[in-house]
């Protein structure tokens, strides 16, 4: 069932008390599975604060930033603002 590190995190998360899982389809959350496949398939292990992001990293979070402003009417929309 649990892959990894998923029983280590299960327990610290039972700890906790409260906490919530919410699933996420691989493509409404692309730069997040695009960054977790580059740590792993091209072992890029440093930061990408500290190395700077890649191009297709940029290009990923503009067209996601552009898809978030048109589905809320072409405003600029953080994403505290629709949870």
């Amino acid at each position: 069932m649990l892959k990894g590190y998923g029983a280590e995190i299960l327990d610290v998360l039972l700890r906790l008390g409260e906490w919530e899982l919410q699933s996420i389809s691989r493509e409404a959350n692309k730069c997040a599975f695009l960054i977790a496949r580059s740590v792993t398939k091209e072992q890029r292990l440093q930061s990408y604060v500290a190395q700077g992001e890649p191009e297709w990293l940029r290009r990923c979070l503009d067209e996601d930033r552009a898809r978030r402003s048109m589905a809320y009417g072409g405003k600029t929309v953080r994403l505290s603002d629709v949870e």
